[in-house]
């Protein structure tokens, strides 16, 4: 009975040993296993991340070139136009400069092309009328001759730069010369038969100041007279109307007070001078 208690108590023992045994074994393999999952997890985590950061630090990297593109353009898209219509507006002023100094050309041109004919016209016009005087006077008469002479007197702060008469509503002299006309002493303008009787004079002259250092004030002053003289020349009698341009007054007589005009009348008779 003790022998097989002893034997009974030996298995159960041998059981014990051999189940602690394998349950250890089994720990040990677990342990083992875990390890190496944890081994195999670590490079993997590590090898996800890497990719990871790789990613975004390109995509940082990229992201700056990006915003670099982007704001270029916007500097140099606002700066064209802009540059641009500089440009056209300088153009378009040089044009309209050009265009402005090519007028002022031809302006001046056509200027001086109607001052000549106006002159051809008034001359054809005096030519015209003492044609018809003639006519009037008839071949038979005696007739009359009147002739117009012109003095200029004026003082050297005057220059004369137009000068127009005109005899019974016909011009027979008109001339201007903006630099100024020289001065003229007993210049005949007109000398032709007319028909006796009455006649009438009329005469327009325009002046500018003309000063130099502390009196070049005077060259803004513009003036103008006019005057007109009746007359009668006798049939078979010659008259000289004489027009003297003149300054009257004197230092103290104010600058558009001072040019005059006046006639001085001289007969004869016909043939005479």
């Amino acid at each position: 009975m003790k022998r097989h208690r002893f034997e009974v108590m030996f298995i159960i023992f041998c059981f014990s040993i051999a189940f602690a045994f394998n349950a250890g074994t089994q720990t040990q393999a677990k342990k083992k296993k875990k390890t190496e999952a944890t081994s195999a997890t670590e490079p993997a985590k590590a090898g996800k991340n890497e990719p990871a950061d790789t990613g975004k630090t390109e995509q940082k990297e990229a992201a700056t070139p990006q915003e670099k593109v982007e704001n270029e353009p916007q500097t140099t898209t606002e700066g064209a136009p802009s540059t641009q219509g500089e440009a056209q507006n300088k153009t378009d002023e040089m044009d309209a400069s050009q265009k402005a100094g090519a007028y002022s050309v031809r302006l001046r041109d056509l200027e001086q092309k109607v001052n000549q004919l106006k002159e051809r016209i008034f001359r054809s016009k005096a030519r015209l009328s003492l044609l018809a005087e003639k006519v009037l006077s008839g071949p038979t008469g005696a007739g009359a001759r009147a002739s117009i002479i012109y003095t200029d007197k004026m003082g050297s702060s005057f220059k004369l730069v137009k000068a127009v008469f005109i005899l019974d509503g016909v011009p027979i002299y008109n001339k201007t010369d903006e630099s100024g006309m020289k001065k003229k002493k007993g210049l005949e303008i007109f000398s032709a038969p007319v028909v006796p009787g009455e006649h009438t004079l009329s005469v327009t002259v325009e002046y500018k100041g003309n000063g130099y250092g502390v009196f070049a004030y005077l060259n803004d002053y513009k003036f103008k007279v006019r005057s007109s003289h009746a007359f009668s020349v006798d049939e078979g009698k010659s008259k000289s109307l004489e027009v003297v341009l003149f300054e009257k007054g004197n230092i103290a007589t104010p600058l558009e007070e001072r040019p005059s005009v006046k006639f001085v009348e001289q007969s004869g008779d016909l043939g005479s001078k």
